[in-house]
């Protein structure tokens, strides 16, 4: 199992080493098993290392919900460098201070966020900053380097990670600044992969085998979430995000998901009717969805669009809300921006409470 002492380039790997064959992540038409996405992440390493970008190097993110963020969080993962997620609906001015404040090297973005968002980043470019590299994944100038060239490049020298160490900043998350100008918040390996180390004993308790020294945890446990977690009893799950990666809410459905041996599913902006068809047409029936729009922190995704249902047409509507009724999908999970899937706000539920109802802690 992974433990925080581990880096998250190495949880990862252990993760994908364990189920190389086993579906990891859903975009759209594009699909990736672990094996694959493993694969897949060591090529933007190299190019990112070869662009001089390894520990402690800050990038840029500016991307609706892609495979390519995914690739590049674990390929900063590996290089000891700083992911740095920034909403790709932010105007210029809010950009504009981001930039300056995290002060990253290069920034990936698309043609998608619009021309003022690109001409804010070519802008500071010709300004005296840190920043270097505009590399797009589609669209752009000549100046402009594609990331897939980037990807398929290939190493012109023998491809070396430096050492890592868990404590070593990951992501700079940026609040959203209702309270003021947004600030950077910094995410360590080990502060990420906790909530997953956490919901990963806290599976391992319904599928122990049990013990007298177990059963007054699995009874105060039991009390307080009641049968929901018995439903998510050794199933695998699959996780609906449609929340973006710029916060730390839609990038811990992304890590409960790849770190557990799951499957992620992104759409990268949210459609109630593709919602509704979408958990019609997979299973298995359990989904988390990190939504802004409908809750304050993830729910099961089922109970979340039931209020949608009338956008379906007769039969479809009838199966989900069928499906919704008779077969309730839950998918508890702890986290440090919503520690468990289905609680309401104001109740004790920080992580330190979930640590101590295993028996652990959360240092």
């Amino acid at each position: 199992m992974i433990s925080t002492d581990m880096t998250m380039a190495q949880a990862f790997q252990h993760v994908a080493g364990q189920h190389p064959g086993r579906e990891a992540l859903v975009c759209g038409p594009q699909r990736a098993t672990y094996g694959q996405l493993a694969e897949r992440v060591e090529s933007p390493a190299h190019g990112l290392q070869e662009l001089g970008i390894g520990k402690g190097g800050k990038v840029a993110t500016l991307l609706y919900p892609c495979p390519e963020f995914i690739y590049l969080f674990f390929a900063l993962a590996k290089l000891g460098g700083v992911i740095v997620p920034i909403n790709p609906q932010f105007r210029r001015r809010q950009l504009s201070r981001i930039l300056s404040d995290a002060e990253p090297v290069a920034v990936v973005t698309s043609a998608r966020v619009g021309e003022e968002a690109l001409e804010t980043i070519r802008g500071l470019r010709s300004e005296p900053s840190t920043l270097r590299d505009l590399i797009l994944t589609e669209g752009g100038s000549a100046s402009e380097l594609p990331l897939a060239d980037l990807i398929s490049a290939g190493p012109t020298v023998p491809f070396s990670p430096p050492p890592v160490d868990p404590h070593y900043v990951l992501a700079l998350l940026y609040t959203s600044g209702t309270t003021g100008f947004p600030k950077g918040a910094m995410h360590s390996h080990r502060s990420l992969i906790a909530p997953v180390v956490a919901s990963l004993r806290l599976r391992q308790m319904w599928i122990s085998r049990p013990s007298p020294r177990m059963m007054g945890r699995w009874a105060r446990v039991l009390d307080r979430y009641g049968p929901r977690l018995l439903r998510a009893v050794g199933r695998s799950q699959a996780f609906l995000s449609t929340v973006g990666c710029h916060n730390i809410t839609g990038l811990e459905v992304i890590l409960q998901a790849l770190l557990m041996g799951d499957r992620v599913i992104m759409m990268d902006r949210f459609n109630p009717l593709e919602g509704l068809r979408f958990v019609l047409r997979n299973r298995p029936w359990r989904y988390t969805l990190g939504m802004n729009l409908l809750s304050w922190m993830p729910v099961d995704t089922a109970a979340a669009l039931f209020p949608y249902s009338h956008l379906l047409d007769g039969d479809e509507r009838r199966r989900f809300q069928h499906r919704v009724v008779h077969h309730p999908v839950e998918c508890p999970y702890v986290s440090a921006s919503g520690p468990l899937a289905g609680q309401a706000p104001g109740e004790k539920d920080g992580l330190h409470h979930h640590y101590r109802l295993l028996g652990g802690s959360a240092a």
